[in-house]
C-alpha cells in the first residue's frame, strides 16, 4: 500500500452534557451547526470501542469511555461547583459537516458516580458509563406470597409466578407446572399475565376437564384436587399481544417494553418490524419458572435465532444475521494505514464439523425432548476428525427451525472464520457495528465482512475494525417463487441468496462469467 491515508474532511466529534437545567454543548473544535447551536471547542476524545461479547453472542456489550475537556480558564471547574453531574447524561454525535442530522450518537453514557470526575491545571476528566447497563432485570418479576392467595398450597409460598411463552399444544402437547392459589376451591394460577389459551389439563398425567377458565388471570379450578397426592398440569397457549406471542422479535419487543421498561422510542421499531418479517416462519416458547436476567434471555433468543442486538443512533437496534452481500462501506489503499491489515483464522475457536442440537424442552421432566444432529462428512474425511459443537435451544422447539439453524452453522463452522483486522482513516470513522464492509484486497476483494469489533480513535480520526469473513460462507440458494428474478435482474442480494438452474457450464446466465456459482446440495 503506496498511498498515504488522511481522515475523512469535516468529520468531528461532538458531544451534550445534560445537567438540570442546563445543557453543555462541546465539540473537537468550535462549531456553529446549521440550526444556530454552536459547539464550544474544548473536548478531546480518545477511544471509544464497541463490540459484540462474541461472534456466538450477537448482543452488544456495554462501553466506557472518558472525555476530557480543555478547561484552562476554570469555566468547567465553576460548573462542576455549580450543578449536579453525577449520573447526569452526555451523548456523543459522530458525523460530517454542520447539519446535525448528519450526525449520529455513536455512544450514550451517564457520569460515573462517585468519582467519575477528576482535574488538572488544564483539563477535566469525565469518566462515563453505558447508559444500557441498567437496561435489565431478573424475571419472573412476582412470586406467590399468602397475603395475596391466603389459601396458597403448602411449599409454593415465595416461588415465582411463571411467564410463559408461545405455543406448548403444537404437534405433541407438552404440559407445564401449575400452582394451586386457593385449595379450598382447587383453583389454579398458570401464569402472571393473560394467556391465550387453555388447550387441556392434566392430573397425574391424566386428562381432566377444567372449568371458570379466566385467561386475562391464566386460572382455572377442577373438581378435586389432593395437594398430597396429586400433580396438576396443563397444556396452555402463552402470553398475548393481540395475537400470540411467539415470533422472535414479538418476543424480543415484549421483554424489552413490558418487563426492562425501555421507551418505544429508544428501539427502531423499523428494524423490529423487519425482523419479524424476515424470522415469520419461527416460534419461540419458553416456560420461565426460575429467576433469570434478562440479559441471559435474550442472549440465548439472539444466538438461536440468528440475529444482533446492538444500539445505533441511540436507539436499540436489531438485524437478522441471514446472510446479505450488499456492502455499506468499502477500504483500499487510500483509507486502510499501511502495514495495520491482519488476518488471524478461527480466534474464537469456533470450528465445528458437527453440530448436535437439544431442543423442545420439557419443564415438568426437566428435560429436552428431542435432539438434531448435522454433519460435514466431506470435511470430517479431509481433517481426519471429528469436532462437535452442541446448542441447547431454550427457546426454539420445532424441528423445521432447528433444523434449518443448524444448517446454516454446519456450513458457517465447518470452515475456520477469518477475522481481519486493519485501521483507517476517511469515512471509516462513521462505520458502525454491525455493518457488512467491503475490501479492496487480495481474495478478499468484494468479499462482504461483518463488523463484530470496532474502536474509533478521535484524537486522529482513525478507526480500527474487526471484519468477520463469515457471510459467504453460509450463502446456500434457495427454492423461490416463480415470479422471482432471473439472474440478469436480480439484486447482488438476490444472487447471492436464490438458486438458480444453469447450463452444461455452470452458468446462471451464459454471457456472464462470473454467474458460474450454483451447486445443487
Amino acid at each position: 500500500m503506496t498511498l498515504t491515508p488522511t481522515p475523512v474532511m469535516d468529520a468531528h466529534v461532538l458531544i451534550q452534557i445534560e445537567l438540570d437545567g442546563l445543557t453543555l454543548y462541546y465539540a473537537d473544535q468550535h462549531l456553529s451547526m446549521s440550526n444556530g447551536q454552536f459547539y464550544e471547542g474544548r473536548l478531546l476524545i480518545s477511544t471509544l470501542q464497541r463490540a459484540f461479547s462474541s461472534f456466538t453472542a450477537p448482543k452488544q456489550r456495554a462501553s466506557t469511555l472518558t472525555i476530557t475537556l480543555e478547561d484552562a480558564d476554570l469555566t468547567i471547574r465553576g460548573l462542576l461547583q455549580d450543578y449536579t453531574w453525577g449520573n447526569r447524561n452526555v451523548f456523543v454525535y459522530v458525523g460530517v459537516g454542520r447539519d446535525i442530522a448528519d450526525y449520529t450518537i455513536d455512544f450514550h453514557g451517564v457520569i460515573k458516580f462517585p468519582g467519575g470526575i477528576g482535574f488538572d491545571r488544564t483539563e477535566v476528566r469525565i469518566e462515563l458509563r453505558d447508559a444500557r447497563n441498567k437496561d435489565k432485570v431478573d424475571l419472573p418479576e412476582n412470586k406467590y406470597w399468602v397475603t395475596n392467595y391466603p389459601n396458597l398450597e403448602d411449599g409454593a409460598e415465595g416461588t415465582p409466578i411463571p411467564i410463559v411463552y408461545g405455543d406448548w399444544s403444537f404437534l405433541v402437547h407438552v404440559p407445564i407446572p401449575v400452582t394451586c392459589i386457593d385449595t379450598t376451591t382447587n383453583q389454579f394460577k398458570i401464569a402472571d399475565h393473560a394467556i391465550q389459551d387453555i388447550v387441556q389439563v392434566y392430573k397425574n398425567d391424566e386428562e381432566v376437564s377444567h372449568s371458570n377458565e379466566d385467561l386475562d388471570e391464566a386460572t382455572f379450578t377442577i373438581s378435586s384436587y389432593d395437594p398430597q397426592n396429586d400433580e396438576v398440569t396443563a397444556v396452555v397457549k402463552g402470553k398475548v399481544s393481540g395475537g400470540l406471542i411467539e415470533n422472535p422479535s414479538l418476543v424480543l419487543r415484549d421483554i424489552q417494553l413490558n418487563y426492562i421498561g425501555i421507551s418505544t422510542d429508544n428501539i427502531d421499531g423499523d428494524s423490529y418490524d423487519q425482523l419479524a418479517m424476515d424470522l415469520a416462519d419461527f416460534k419461540c416458547r419458553r416456560y420461565i419458572a426460575d429467576e433469570i436476567s434478562t440479559d441471559t434471555l435474550i442472549e440465548e433468543l439472539a444466538i438461536e435465532n440468528l440475529f444482533d442486538l446492538y444500539i445505533h443512533d441511540d436507539k436499540y437496534t436489531v438485524k437478522n444475521r441471514i446472510p446479505q452481500v450488499n456492502i455499506d462501506r468499502t477500504f483500499d489503499d487510500t483509507t486502510i494505514i499501511s502495514g495495520s491489515l491482519q488476518v488471524e483464522s478461527d480466534p474464537e475457536g469456533l470450528y465445528a464439523n458437527r453440530i448436535k442440537c437439544n431442543y423442545a424442552y420439557d419443564p415438568v421432566a426437566d428435560t429436552w425432548q428431542s435432539f438434531a444432529q448435522e454433519d460435514n462428512e466431506a470435511i470430517q474425511d479431509d481433517v481426519l476428525q471429528v469436532i462437535s459443537r452442541t446448542i441447547d435451544f431454550n427457546w426454539l422447539y420445532e424441528e423445521s427451525n432447528v433444523r434449518a439453524l443448524a444448517a446454516h452453522l454446519i456450513i458457517l463452522y465447518s470452515r475456520a472464520i477469518d477475522v481481519i483486522k486493519f485501521t483507517a482513516l476517511g469515512d471509516g470513522i462513521l462505520t458502525q457495528l454491525s455493518d457488512r464492509i467491503g475490501l479492496t484486497y487480495a481474495h478478499y476483494t468484494n468479499r462482504p465482512l461483518l463488523v463484530r469489533e470496532i474502536s474509533k480513535h478521535f484524537r486522529d480520526m482513525s478507526c480500527t475494525i474487526y471484519g468477520y469473513d463469515s457471510i459467504q460462507h453460509i450463502l446456500p440458494g434457495y427454492w423461490v417463487d416463480d415470479d422471482a428474478p432471473d439472474y440478469s435482474s436480480a439484486t447482488a442480494d438476490e444472487r447471492a441468496k436464490q438458486g438458480f438452474w444453469t447450463d452444461d457450464d455452470g452458468l446462471a446466465d451464459p454471457e456472464d462469467e462470473t454467474s458460474k456459482q450454483s451447486v445443487w446440495w
